[in-house]
C-alpha cells in the first residue's frame, strides 16, 4: 500500500470518529439542557418547600401561644365554676334548712309534731332555665310557702310564717 492510500484511510477513520463524537456531543447537550431545566424546577420546589416550612413553623408557634392562652382561660373558667358550685352548694344547703323549717312550721300549724331531722334523699323541684338560680329558688319557695305556710288564727286573720319572711329577706339579700 502506498503512503497516500494510508493517509486517506486515516482521514476517513478520523472523519468517522469525529461524526460519532459530534453525535455524542449533541446527545450530551440534550441531557445537560434537560438536567438544567430539572435543576431550575427543583430549585423552585425547594423554595416553595422552604416557604411552606416557615409558614408551618409560624402556625405551630401561633397554636402554642393560643393553646397557652386557652389553657389559662380554661383554668380561670374552672376556678369560676368551682366558686359557683360552692355558692350553689351553699344555697342548696341553706334552702334545705329553710325548707325543713318551713316543713316544721307547717306541721306545727296543722297540729302535728315537728320533724327535727332533715329528710334524707329529698330532691328539689327542677329550676326554670330562663331565671337565675336565686330567683328561681325564691319563686319555688314562694310557691311552696304561699300554698302551705298561711294559717288562720282564732280571729280569722291570716298569719305569715316567720320562716317565710326570713327566707324572703335572705334571698332578696342575695339578688
Amino acid at each position: 500500500m502506498n503512503l497516500p492510500d494510508v493517509s486517506v484511510i486515516l482521514d476517513i477513520v478520523i472523519a468517522v470518529l469525529l461524526v460519532a463524537m459530534i453525535y455524542y456531543a449533541v446527545l450530551l447537550n440534550r441531557s445537560l439542557s434537560t438536567l438544567k431545566k430539572s435543576k431550575d424546577e427543583l430549585q423552585s420546589l425547594l423554595g416553595g418547600f422552604e416557604e411552606s416550612t416557615v409558614k408551618a413553623e409560624m402556625a405551630i408557634n401561633r397554636i402554642k401561644v393560643e393553646a397557652t392562652d386557652n389553657s389559662v382561660s380554661v383554668k380561670e373558667l374552672i376556678k369560676e365554676a368551682d366558686r359557683l358550685r360552692e355558692d350553689l352548694q351553699f344555697l342548696v344547703d341553706r334552702g334545705e334548712g329553710v325548707a325543713d323549717k318551713l316543713e316544721g312550721g307547717i306541721t306545727q300549724s296543722r297540729g302535728k309534731p315537728a320533724v327535727d331531722a332533715p329528710q334524707q334523699g329529698r330532691k328539689a323541684a327542677p329550676l326554670r332555665a330562663s331565671k337565675s338560680v336565686a330567683t328561681a329558688f325564691a319563686d319555688e319557695l314562694d310557691d311552696v310557702a304561699s300554698d302551705s305556710t298561711e294559717s288562720v288564727d282564732d280571729s280569722g286573720k291570716k298569719l305569715k310564717s316567720r320562716s317565710k319572711s326570713d327566707l324572703l329577706k335572705a334571698l332578696q339579700g342575695m339578688r
